[in-house]
């Protein structure tokens, strides 16, 4: 058995589309046209959706749906529609979704077609999608977000959804169109292309027009109708054999990708039914409003330019397809499937008749045919010649030419239909200058052979080489690279320092001052000079820098398909442990291992275990852990520790573990061979470098420090607590005498304003030299005195809506003139920085109490730790959710239950506690106590599965959102807003001072000597996160960890207070009028 399938089509929701479509009469038209399986369309708009769940019913036998009642018959003139063999018309759910996004610098248009298998997912999706765009206005809804990330969130929603990117040639909405498409699939889909196993080719092309780019020969091609009536219904249409079904369908398409044997398979992908390209509304150039069609050689010669008008020219897929072409012919490859070019039967019967093809005269006799003869595709596929001109001679002759190739076309263009016809010019006008019988058909009652018409005119396929058109990009010319046209030229200092070399260099860099572009630019300066990217390594301190990194290089050299290594000092070591160990070790985060550590030790207090955690993290990034006497407390708590970390079958490590290793490997060349060994190392924040890292560093380099590149701000070192002293010019001097020093001195971030603000804190004496703003901006620097903190937070709140436009006014300052930012700025341009995360709460929901979009750091999730998410993998597995999460099952990894139900989480903890990468550390931590939870509120592994991937989705599309940022001050570094807050500039909060915050202890050893520098610099790195505005704030009375606190103003308030505009609030006093009594003394 032989099926016919159209998998692209659309409703009545969607605009341009004929009123009527509904699903009774989608499977009349699917009736008339001969065609079992049919899309859905529109899945994503809600009432098509709830129409859908109304008239259709789940078909057990093929796992499609099916209409619950027979369809209406007067769809044709006359009523009636054609004979069937009784099976149904089977629909599957299918959506059209429009991608309008921005990508390298220039806009995209994409669109996708999507499948799911059920209504439930369908819903589960376009709830999804809901949060991102609006899906009521239309049923091919329009949404700003990456074809990329829509795959990904298909996949999350819907187990066994599958994508097809749609018409891939359309100049204006499609992969590969020539006005806001891509050059390459993986460009577009990036690290999920390998999802993508089939493309739609739309009316303007054809198989044989795809097969001249070699890189789609691992693609499925498929055809269909696009239709928005349903007269177009199978156009364009999929040939399939065997039984009909969801998986059966998709599993044939990737079959025909992988050109594998089919005849194994149940259902089995024979090839498609094509609308002739030349039909296409694309196939050609040209210009419809001054009637200019062009051939893309003719329009290369134009540069594009259309001749009348002098404006662009629309490039049609004929020409997209030959830019892209690496190939002159069609080869023959195995198991490709049959492409059938067809003439819809409205058109031969209008040309017959001589009379349009929405004519009553056409439709009717178009009626007819279809009742005496059956379904369109049959009529024009499958009957016998001869039983068609029996029936009516004229349409036997125009289906034996059509199906010999033996037509006469001209292409379309710019949103024009081509046309493709049967008789010649000459033949209409000869029959329609007499009542002769039309050319080539037998006279009435005799026999013989029929006249032979034209001679065969099959499609031919374009001959692109030597004949091909160069690739058209909108690359600048060589030598004019898009960076360094988009890009103002480098300063002369930034230019002195990224030509530095080949001793060790060292640029000092304040705020603004383009430190991550001159790293960009020291890196490109290396590959010009020749050097080798595998021997040039970029070091950042955290993964979002590395990310950074890493894409800005990418967008700087897009050519380069092995770009030097950029990543975190912890990430290497990961990568190159993974690399050299027979199994990986399970890696702990902070809070695994601190449990693990407490473990290790029980006869240590909480308060006792916490102090030695922090000297023992802190010993061990300043290589002073070996002078510990073997019997202090310390070193026997780090001895246990270390014997915990050891038990067991499977190896554990922290983070500190991976720097020693990395150390180890750097001295003795264990990278070789693998990765590096480098000539080059590139540090951004050096400052920031601990003892350890920068031995690392050392290591990786020769003894006098030849290779080395460090940028970076001491005034800006925050991480004393972490080890990091604060390197410098002197400290990096000490190892490398030949070291040379670069100063950039001007700012293209902030105004002079907030430069002097901040160099004032400082007392003038930058590590940088003075910085000069680059841009006059004007600036407004506020100074506020709060009764308390709630009116702290609401003073903040009220000029963050003045800044976002509001209308409030402040606190206490109701007459003061509005600023000149106001209304002027985004939620994401401006950040609230705090010093301690407990501050966060209070500010956040005044701002949400108040209306304002603002985003507070998340949590971590359990799903996020370590163990959990190796425990969830498995689980996931097991429940058949595993696209749900990016992990994958650890090889050996199994569950006890296999082939039997899960049991709730509680009855895992035993089997937990006994698994080497689990124990009691992770069943008595948060992680787990999360999940439990978690599943408590779902009642099931299904519900849990299904709820975990919708608050994936969840966090990652309020991730999308532009917000108002609040955060500490840690986590603001590297960042930059228009307008920075301040709260809680305090005496004990600023700088911090835990004797005055918290109660004293026993083991209590206070704050170091050197903290208060580092509170000054911490000031400094939040006041010039800022741009234009700094708004910075105390508030005489607080509560924190739920201690009621009354701190003096930061002292570092004095050193920039009259930069400030001060107003102040004070509290308010309560009048209580009562009645004195005669008997009070």
């Amino acid at each position: 058995m032989t099926f016919l399938a159209d998998l692209h089509i659309h409703s009545r929701f969607s605009r341009a589309t004929s009123k009527a479509l509904n699903p009774g009469h989608l499977a009349a038209w699917a009736r008339c046209k001969g065609i079992t399986v049919l899309g859905t369309g529109d899945f994503t708009h809600p009432q098509w959706r709830e129409e859908l769940r109304r008239e259709l019913t789940l078909d057990a036998a093929s796992g499609l749906y099916a209409l619950k009642n027979a369809p209406p018959q007067d769809v044709l003139p006359g009523g009636m529609l054609p004979q069937k063999d009784g099976s149904p018309t089977l629909f599957l759910l299918q959506a059209e979704i429009s991608s309008i996004y921005k990508r390298g610098g220039k806009v995209r248009k994409v669109h996708n077609l999507v499948f799911v298998p059920t209504l439930d997912d369908a819903e589960n999706l376009s709830r999804r999608l809901a949060q991102i765009g609006n899906l009521h206005s239309d049923g091919r809804p329009i949404l700003g977000l990456d074809s990329r990330d829509l795959l990904e969130i298909m996949l999350e929603c819907a187990p066994g959804a599958v994508m097809i990117p749609a018409h891939v040639w359309t100049p204006w909405f499609a992969l590969f169109g020539s006005k806001s498409g891509f050059d390459r699939l993986e460009d577009c889909y990036g690290d999920l292309s390998s999802h993508i196993f089939a493309l739609e080719t739309g009316l303007s092309s054809d198989p044989a027009m795809n097969r001249l780019v070699s890189a789609l020969d691992g693609y499925a091609l498929v055809s269909n109708s696009d239709a928005h009536s349903g007269a177009n219904l199978g156009r364009e249409a999929n040939l399939f054999a065997g039984s009909p079904g969801y998986e059966g369908i998709f599993t044939a398409l990737r079959a025909a990708a992988a050109r594998q044997d089919q005849s194994a398979l149940g259902c089995r992908f024979l090839g498609t039914l094509e609308f002739y390209p030349d039909e296409g509304k694309y196939h050609l150039d040209g210009h419809r409003a001054c009637n200019v069609v062009l051939e893309p050689r003719e329009t290369r010669a134009l540069g594009n330019i259309c001749p009348v008008c002098g404006k662009p020219l629309t490039v049609g897929v004929l020409h997209r397809v030959l830019e892209l072409a690496d190939r002159a012919a069609v080869p023959p490859l195995p198991r490709e499937p049959e492409a059938r070019p067809l003439i819809p039967l409205p058109e031969l019967v209008s040309e017959i008749l001589g009379v349009g093809t929405a004519s009553r005269k056409t439709q009717e006799r178009y009626a007819a045919l279809l009742r005496h003869l059956g379904p369109e595709l049959d009529i024009l596929c499958q009957m016998p010649v001869e039983r068609i001109r029996d029936h009516w001679e004229p349409l036997g002759e125009a289906v034996s030419r059509m199906r010999q190739g033996q037509v006469f076309r001209e292409g379309g263009y710019d949103g024009h239909y081509g046309t493709v016809r049967v008789f010649s010019p000459e033949e209409k006008r000869e029959w329609q200058k007499s009542s002769a019988s039309l050319p080539g058909l037998r006279a009435a009652g005799k026999s013989g052979p029929a006249r032979q018409g034209p001679h065969p005119a099959q499609p031919q396929a374009p001959k692109p080489r030597p004949d091909s058109l160069p690739l058209h990009t909108d690359a600048p010319p060589p030598g004019q690279g898009a960076a360094e046209e988009q890009a103002p030229a480098f300063s002369s200092e930034q230019e002195a320092a990224l030509r530095a070399g080949p001793f060790p260099a060292l640029v000092l860099a304040g705020p603004g001052a383009g430190k991550t572009r001159v790293l960009i630019g020291r890196l490109q300066s290396l590959l010009e000079q020749g050097e080798d990217p595998g021997r040039i390594l970029a070091l950042t301190f955290t993964r979002r820098a590395a990310a950074e990194l890493r894409q800005r290089l990418t967008t700087a050299l897009p050519d380069m398909p092995n770009p030097p290594l950029c990543d975190t000092l912890h990430g290497l070591a990961w990568r190159l442990r993974q690399t050299n160990a027979a199994a990986s070790p399970l890696l702990l985060d902070e809070d695994a291992a601190h449990r693990l550590f407490c473990t290790a030790n029980p006869q240590l207090s909480p308060a006792t275990a916490r102090r030695l955690w922090g000297m023992l993290l802190l010993a061990r990034e300043t290589h002073s852990l070996h002078n510990e006497p073997a019997h202090s407390p310390l070193a026997q708590a780090a001895a246990n520790y270390r014997q915990a970390k050891d038990a067991g079958s499977c190896p554990r490590m922290d983070y500190a573990d991976l720097l020693d290793w990395l150390l180890d490997a750097a001295r003795q060349k264990h990278m070789q061979g693998r990765i590096g060994p480098f000539r080059h190392v590139l540090v951004d924040e050096v400052q920031d470098l601990s003892p350890v890292q920068l031995d690392i560093i050392r290591a990786l380099l020769p003894a006098d420090g030849q290779g080395f590149f460090g940028i970076g701000d001491p005034d800006q070192a925050i991480y004393g607590f972490r080890g990091a002293a604060g390197q410098n010019e002197e400290s990096l001097r000490r190892h490398w005498p030949g070291l040379e020093v670069f100063r950039l001195g001007r700012s293209y971030r902030s105004s002079q304003s907030v430069l002097d603000m901040a160099r004032s804190l400082l007392h003038g004496q930058n590590s940088c030299g003075p910085l000069t703003a680059t841009r006059s901006l004007s600036a407004e620097l506020r100074l506020f005195a709060a009764p308390d903190a709630q009116a702290e937070a609401r003073w903040v709140a009220s000029n963050v809506r003045n800044l976002l436009g509001g209308t409030s006014h402040t606190l206490q300052d109701r007459s003061t003139a509005a600023s000149p930012l106001s209304g002027t700025l985004a939620p994401g341009d401006v950040a609230v920085l705090v010093r301690l995360k407990a501050q966060i709460p209070l500010v956040h929901a005044v701002l949400e109490e108040a209306g304002i979009p603002c985003a507070a750091p998340a949590r971590e999730f359990f799903w996020q730790n370590a163990a959990c998410a190796r425990l969830l993998a498995l689980l996931a597995t097991h429940c058949g959710f595993a696209h749900s999460l990016p992990a994958q099952p650890e090889p050996g990894d199994s569950l006890p239950w296999a082939g039997a139900a899960l049991p709730p989480p509680e009855a895992m903890t035993p089997w937990l506690q006994e698994l080497p990468w689990a124990g009691s550390g992770f069943t008595t931590g948060p992680a787990w106590r999360q999940c439990r939870r978690f599943w408590q509120d779902c009642g099931s592994w299904q519900d849990f599965f299904s709820a975990l991937a919708w608050q994936n989705e969840a966090e990652s599309v309020r991730a999308r959102a532009q917000q108002v940022q609040i955060m500490t001050l840690h986590a603001s570094k590297g960042l930059e807003f228009q307008a920075v807050f301040l709260p809680g500039l305090e005496d004990g909060l600023l700088p911090l001072r835990r004797e005055l915050l918290f109660p004293p202890t026993e083991d209590d050893a206070g704050d170091p000597p050197q903290a208060q520098a580092e509170e000054l610099r911490l000031l400094y790195v939040g006041l010039t996160r800022a741009a234009r505005a700094i708004f910075v704030s105390h508030a005489a009375r607080r509560t924190l960890y739920g201690r009621h606190l009354r701190l003096a103003p930061s002292p570092f308030l004095d050193r920039i207070r009259d930069f400030c505009r001060q107003s102040a609030a004070s509290a308010h006093t309560r009048l209580e009028k009562r009645q004195l009594s005669l008997l009070e003394q």
